[in-house]
């Protein structure tokens, strides 16, 4: 619950390991020309110098807060925390490893305060290299301004690459706290951040800030590059799973699931959005990919004589 003395947003940093680019975003969010009310630096047990740069930060910025941790707990946690820690009417997400233009937030805000059927507003966005240089832009987003939440997932699931569920910007966006409370937050396998977006899209529309950009830094230590293979991702999400991994399953059930439990909408709509779905992920090749996942999970079980 929100009350008169609730700060309006909270930008939540999750990191580990990134003392090499958390300056940079930390800059960035300090030079906004409408600064977060607070910053939350969640460090997740990292052993570079990731403590140390948040905290000369700190030293000048007394609205940024740190939380660390001593055991590696996954980033699916250490995202979560930050939504079930803090307060506000508004939250965002920020990668250790990005950079917000100065108006971005200040651009959010009057997005977001003006039209109450907005879920999130992100900037445009734009990679950069590890030095921090342009390089080059996503592939930019199908995405609906339409009050219909069917047309707005029929849209999302239209193209795997020319959609908000490629780049998955929108999971970096602005977002309407009373919305992504009703989400699952970061679930823990690869392709969850889609899921957060899809769930976001049954609640509002998402909506990118023409002119103000949203700076996401490729290099080899991010997370897509370091960890290419889906079990190793996993592990990444949350250490403790062990079982294969099964992104495109976990995915569709993570839809249908949303779905289900979407009880603002309507009986008729809820069937349409599941039919979308349905008809998403029996696709000739999703549809391989799913009978493969369901067999390398059932070969990886241990059979009744070895697990005694």
């Amino acid at each position: 619950m929100t009350g008169s003395d609730t700060p309006t947003v909270v930008v939540g940093v999750p990191v580990r390991n990134g003392g090499a680019y958390l300056a940079d975003c930390l800059a960035s969010l300090c030079d906004q020309t409408r600064p977060p009310d607070t910053i939350v630096v969640s460090d997740n047990a990292s052993d570079d110098d990731t403590v140390a740069v948040a905290e000369r930060f700190r030293r000048h910025h007394p609205d940024l807060r740190i939380r660390r941790r001593l055991r590696n707990v996954g980033a699916s946690a250490n995202f979560n925390e930050l939504v079930t820690t803090t307060d506000s009417t508004y939250f965002a997400w920020m990668a250790h490893d990005d950079r917000w233009e100065p108006q971005l937030l200040e651009r959010a805000l009057v997005a977001l305060d003006g039209d109450a059927g907005i879920a999130v507003a992100h900037g445009e966005p734009t990679w950069i290299d590890p030095a921090g240089d342009p390089a080059g832009r996503p592939v930019r987003p199908i995405w609906s301004d339409s009050p219909d939440p069917v047309t707005r997932i029929a849209e999302l699931l239209a193209d795997d690459v020319a959609t908000h569920l490629h780049d998955c910007n929108a999971a970096m966006g602005v977002m309407r706290r009373s919305a992504l409370e009703r989400t699952r937050l970061v679930q823990s396998f690869p392709g969850a951040d889609k899921t957060l977006i899809f769930e976001l899209a049954l609640q509002g529309r998402i909506t990118e800030l023409s002119g103000v950009h949203f700076l996401r830094r490729r290099h080899p230590a991010s997370s897509v590059v370091a960890h290419p293979d889906a079990d190793d991702r996993q592990r990444w999400f949350d250490p403790r799973r062990t079982r294969p991994a099964t992104p495109v399953v976990d995915l569709v059930g993570s839809y249908l699931s949303a779905v289900a439990r979407a009880d603002h909408l309507g009986a008729a709509e809820r069937v349409r959005i599941a039919a979308l779905v349905a008809r998403w992920s029996l696709s000739r090749r999703r549809f391989r990919v799913m009978a493969g996942e369901l067999r390398r999970r059932a070969l990886s079980r241990p059979s009744p004589a070895t697990s005694e």
